[in-house]
């Protein structure tokens, strides 16, 4: 079998096939009584999500049975009633079951004779949070988020160079030494799924921190610049331009993916974070160079001579070396994680300084090809651009990233776009409304979970 062969056989739809403890009976039952919006009375909406026991799917919303050869849905609360379906074998391993041409379920499967498989089409609704290190205070706030209808939960574990858990790896922040397990466990009893959310190139902020402590990842005694003050760290590893001055992002300190010892440093954590704890995802963020971010406010930014510079190298082919640089990153680290564990990423799907310049060109993601080329399972698509006080500008912008995200959708990889509704933004309803109910797909997300809960545009439960 050829590797392409193998990523084919074992990616999955994303959330397929977790766990009866990650995906509580209980939990999918509150999920099921609250619906999800205008679609739960009109259409069939988003992906399967995940086997419980004995054949049954339950996270969500609408349940569906599929019998016989001839299989349909006949879905509670929809006013179409039965809504027939097609079954066809994929390379002979598995079945798959659309609907409109959308992909609602893929998983090993018989639907010959007799035998009833309860189906829940739902879709996906996820924010982000950095825990607060009071465990009954994130308890709380989970509490929160699954009332409202939050299904899956980003959570920040590396962040600034250290983990929110004892690691052999890296620093650890200031949280109680059994506080992960412990949300761990109370979000999948309350049917909530738990990602690890990885700031995976993005290691400190001198700016706003310091210079990095003892022991820290980063820490060294190599002076760079961020606006005129002078910081040290470990300069083998954080990306500066050839002033040795830090331009990008507020003083954000990247490191660098052609560092082999970053490069080294992320397979161990990945590997101990999944070995270790019973996360439902693992979810790289920041696997990318640093950069603008408005599409019709590019900023040009000097990059790190860290990894194959020349003097005499044009600026394509060291952007292409940059590109190369990340796409190697993301397959390293997806053959780190388990096949058991969702493997995610969160990019900029669509920034352009014209309609045709697409975002890869400046961040080095080149996320289509990540598809083809890395065990991705899921990418949710940061689709932010903000003309500040221009509502139809930014609505304009948004919606056509939102509509690349979704035509680039293909395979078994699935794409949600995430849209921001923190201050200064549009509100959650309006969204909804204006560029979310006709692209659900698979669902979406929102950025990020405090702006989730204050948000008052909707009436407590997302839409």
């Amino acid at each position: 079998m050829s590797d392409d062969d193998s990523r084919a056989a074992t990616r999955r739809t994303v959330l397929s096939g977790l766990t009866a403890s990650a995906l509580g009976v209980a939990g999918a039952g509150q999920a099921s009584a609250r619906g999800r919006g205008p679609n739960r009375d009109t259409e069939v909406s988003g992906v399967v999500r995940g086997v419980v026991e004995d054949g049954a799917i339950k996270i969500g919303g609408r349940r569906a049975s599929i019998s016989g050869t001839d299989p349909s849905y006949q879905l509670d609360g929809v006013k179409s009633g039965e809504r027939p379906v097609q079954v066809f074998e994929r390379k002979g391993r598995t079945n798959q079951i659309r609907e409109s041409g959308n992909l609602v379920h893929k998983d090993r499967l018989s639907v010959e004779g007799d035998e009833t498989y309860d189906v829940t089409v739902d879709a996906i609704r996820y924010t982000y949070i950095r825990p607060p290190t009071d465990i009954e205070e994130m308890k709380a706030t989970v509490d929160e988020l699954a009332e409202a209808g939050i299904t899956d939960l980003f959570v920040e574990t590396f962040f600034h160079g250290q983990t929110i858990y004892p690691s052999d790896v890296a620093t650890e922040k200031d949280y109680a030494d059994d506080y992960y397990d412990e949300l761990l466990d109370y979000a999948h009893r309350r049917g909530m799924r738990i990602h690890a959310w990885i700031e995976t190139l993005y290691w400190y902020n001198l700016r706003y921190i310091g210079d990095p402590p003892a022991g820290h990842l980063l820490d060294g005694d190599d002076p760079v610049e961020v606006g005129g003050e002078e910081y040290t760290v470990d300069g083998d590893l954080v990306t500066v331009d050839a002033d040795g001055e830090i331009q990008a992002e507020g003083g954000k300190a990247f490191v660098s993916p052609f560092s082999e010892e970053v490069v080294g440093t992320l397979e161990d954590l990945l590997a101990e974070l999944d070995a270790r704890y019973d996360v439902d995802g693992i979810s790289l963020d920041y696997i990318r160079f640093p950069g603008g971010t408005a599409p019709w406010a590019p900023r040009a930014y000097g990059y790190e001579d860290v990894g194959p510079y020349e003097p005499d190298m044009s600026d394509a082919e060291l952007h292409d070396r940059r590109v190369e640089a990340v796409t190697d990153l993301v397959g390293t680290l997806g053959d780190v994680v388990d096949d058991d564990t969702v493997f995610s990423a969160s990019v900029f799907p669509g920034y352009y300084t014209s309609s045709d310049q697409a975002f890869e060109y400046n961040k080095s993601q080149d996320w289509q090809t990540w598809i083809d080329e890395t065990r991705i399972d899921w990418f949710n698509a940061m689709c932010y651009a903000l003309a500040p006080n221009d509502l139809e500008r930014t609505l304009e912008a948004r919606r056509e990233e939102i509509e690349f995200v979704m035509d680039a959708q293909r395979g078994d990889v699935t794409v949600t776009p995430l849209v921001a509704i923190t201050s200064g933004h549009p509100d959650l309803a309006l969204q909804y409304d204006e560029l979310l109910e006709d692209e659900i797909g698979a669902g979406y997300g929102l950025w990020k979970a405090p702006a989730a809960l204050d948000d008052d545009s909707y009436d407590g439960e997302v839409p």
